[in-house]
């Protein structure tokens, strides 16, 4: 559980490396589309910073960072939904 003030995302460190990115760079790197960085932060087309490895799978919060669309980048999500549900045994009707 995270508590208030404490999560890393708040830190000026990765605060500022992300504005540095969404200066430097406006093109997804999931998709090759430019991004409109005037779209509210809630919209699917909207910037956002994309932690190149996933920091449930021991990425760093201040590890690589890309940018994306928030859709782009919520659509790769982390890689490891797709694995666990390959995992789950085949169900059958015959009981």
């Amino acid at each position: 559980m995270t508590m208030a003030g404490n999560n890393p995302r708040d830190s000026r460190r990765y605060r500022n490396q992300a504005k540095r990115l969404r200066r430097a760079n406006q093109v997804c790197w999931l998709c090759g589309k430019d991004i409109d960085v005037s779209l509210p932060y809630t919209d699917r087309d909207s910037w956002t910073a994309d932690h190149v490895v996933p920091l449930n799978a021991g990425g760093d919060v201040h590890g690589a960072l890309r940018a994306a669309h928030r859709g782009c980048n919520a659509s790769r999500g982390d890689g490891i939904r797709n694995r666990k549900r390959d995992l789950k045994p085949p169900t059958s009707r015959d009981w």
